[in-house]
């Protein structure tokens, strides 16, 4: 059987932690202000990691939390090359969140970047996030959506076969995530499939998030939800063996319009809850 692009929630082989750092504090990591960080910084390798669609308000989020050590580590220094659409309002955009990622003086940020250019932003990538793709819109069908999608994709795996790294691990974000995983990894014939992963957790939080609100808890009281399917319209929520604050769902959620909530309301709320943030967001994300 041939290997294929990994679709899941869970990837611990993606991002790496740093082995030489050591916990002095509660959040598990070295204090920023103290020599030993310094020098854990100093002594590690930066890892190259490009964000493709970096302009948008997703990379406005992420880069400062790669930049301050929330992905690869607290001693893992790293580059940031940054790709987006060569337009005018975007490269304003790009130059906007390039001054404040220098602004921000990230101890662990190597370096920072943004361009137009393919090749100067794929160039001996350690790591690819493809965080943009064509959005899915009212009206559309999915068929067309992943039609405009391919074109995207290509460009992309095209750019980490001629570029990155030959171990590079490529994680793509926007919808439908595994089908553009799974066209960006045919587009590198000559990189492990292995090492290409599609986001999926995304719909399972928005589970848990609806659970959370629904019974008055936090997210952190909500066990063993799980999502079954492919892209938005087929993933099912499996709460068979859900628990609320160690309790069955079934035992907090057992009158007959929770159950309803549970079987049409909310099923129906996480599969239109990216359009409805897109459009509460005016089209911003």
């Amino acid at each position: 059987m041939g290997k294929k692009a990994i679709c899941g929630g869970c990837f611990s082989g993606l991002f790496k932690r740093s082995n030489s750092a050591k916990p002095v504090d509660n959040s598990g990591w070295l204090d920023p202000a103290s020599d030993a960080y310094e020098e854990i910084a100093k002594n590690e390798e930066p890892l190259r990691v490009t964000v493709v669609g970096a302009a948008g308000q997703i990379g406005y989020s992420l880069l400062p939390m790669i930049a301050n050590g929330e992905m690869f580590g607290k001693g893992q220094r790293v580059i940031l090359q940054c790709l987006d659409l060569n337009l005018p309002q975007v490269t304003e955009m790009m130059r906007g969140v390039e001054m404040e990622l220098w602004d921000g003086d990230f101890p662990l940020l190597e370096e920072v970047f943004f361009t137009v250019d393919d090749n100067k932003a794929f160039a001996s990538a350690d790591y690819v996030i493809l965080l943009g793709a064509y959005p899915q819109m009212d009206g559309k069908e999915r068929l067309e959506l992943l039609d405009k999608n391919i074109s995207i994709y290509r460009t992309m795996g095209n750019a980490i076969e001629l570029y990155a790294k030959r171990d590079c691990k490529v994680l793509t974000v926007a919808h439908p995530t595994c089908a553009n995983a799974l066209m960006c990894a045919h587009c590198t014939p000559n990189r492990p499939k292995e090492n290409f992963f599609g986001l999926t957790r995304l719909e399972q939080n928005r589970v848990v998030g609806q659970l959370a609100q629904k019974t008055s808890s936090s997210s952190s009281e909500i066990r063993n939800v799980a999502i079954w399917g492919l892209g938005c319209s087929s993933k099912k929520p499996d709460l068979e063996n859900c628990t609320v604050k160690g309790r069955t769902l079934q035992y907090i959620l057992g009158k007959d319009e929770e159950k309803s909530w549970l079987e049409q309301e909310m099923p129906a709320e996480v599969k239109n809850r990216g359009t409805n943030i897109y459009k509460a967001r005016m089209g911003v994300c």
